[in-house]
């Protein structure tokens, strides 16, 4: 009976310290800050610095500037993409994000999005630690053209989001699984 006990403490002190921490540090943490709505798509936009950006594997939304500060680290940004209802077969398109800190990406990833009618699709862009506290610009850019156009773009900014302390979530996967290792011995053992 002891045995057992011990294993169920050490399952629970596990899933606490090891999947729960991880999950709520990746996704419960932080606060959202902003949500912009990117509407404009086109072959080419001025950028803040003058210059022309031209786009050659399809249409880019407007870029979008983003106050992003190092007391308010780390940064999580995230795309939902908002389907119409009506519309081509559920396909799979490619976009290109691109966080700018000055005139040289910070963040740069390649989305894969399925595009289902009437469906609503989250994508996590990346999160990241901000080093300088200025404006920041970001970018979406189409990858070649999309087989159904979203109605809308909303771009998410969580701030203060925590790292996990990895030291803690392998302690809580070793206890997890000690706890496991003694239940299945307990099992197994003849009752005396």
């Amino acid at each position: 009976m002891r045995l057992k006990a011990s294993a169920l403490i050490l399952v629970v002190l596990g899933v606490a310290l090891g999947p729960a921490y991880y999950l709520y540090c990746e996704y419960l943490s932080g606060r959202d800050s902003a949500s912009f709505e990117l509407g404009t798509r086109a072959e080419r936009w001025a950028m803040p610095d003058g210059s022309i950006q031209r786009f050659r594997s399809g249409l880019a939304y407007r870029p979008l500037p983003l106050d992003l500060h190092p007391e308010r680290n780390r940064v999580r940004l995230t795309l939902t993409f908002d389907m119409p209802a009506e519309g081509a077969p559920a396909a799979v398109s490619e976009y290109q994000a691109t966080l700018f800190d000055g005139d040289h990406p910070l963040l740069q990833r390649t989305l894969r999005v399925d595009m289902r009618p009437g469906a609503s699709t989250s994508v996590a862009v990346g999160t990241l630690l901000i080093r300088t506290p200025a404006e920041h610009l970001f970018l979406l850019e189409e990858l070649g053209a999309p087989a159904l156009t979203p109605d809308r773009v909303t771009l998410t900014v969580r701030e203060a989001v925590e790292q996990p302390l990895m030291l803690l979530v392998w302690t809580g996967l070793a206890l997890l699984l000690a706890g496991i290792g003694i239940s299945v011995y307990a099992l197994m053992v003849p009752r005396l």
